[in-house]
């Protein structure tokens, strides 16, 4: 399911659908994010999906993923903060970072759950019970 949702993404994005995506949009909303709600579903509903090595694994690279992207490779962020820019868009961005980071919170929490403490499921699934 992963990968239609990735192929479907690159299909779009390749075909010059949207112009102003970047390969590093398509690496995020293409895979990382899709991979995060996968993840989120999966706990949720108690359903293994994958190992839980790898959600022990993403539990880390999500949120550092979403760090990277957001304070690096976004326009606002620090790779391309331009001289001339305002200092009060710069606090504005901030809190919207902030705040988007307070709602996607429980979602770093609910993979490192799925993957740390969800011993039961895994065992479950071991068994076939």
């Amino acid at each position: 399911m992963l990968a239609l949702i990735a192929l479907t993404f690159a299909v779009i994005f390749g075909s010059g659908g949207v112009r102003w995506m970047s390969v590093l949009d398509v690496v995020d909303y293409g895979f990382v994010t899709p991979a995060g709600i996968v993840g989120l579903f999966g706990y949720a509903f108690s359903k293994p999906i994958g190992s839980p090595r790898f959600w022990q694994r993403w539990a880390l690279i999500q949120p550092l993923w979403d760090l990277t992207y957001a304070f690096v490779f976004e326009p606002m962020g620090w790779a391309s903060q331009l001289p001339d820019s305002e200092p009060e868009s710069r606090i504005e961005w901030l809190v919207g970072q902030a705040i988007g980071f307070a709602l996607v919170a429980p979602i770093y929490l609910a993979l490192f759950r799925y993957g740390h403490r969800s011993h039961r499921l895994w065992k479950r699934r071991a068994t076939g019970a």
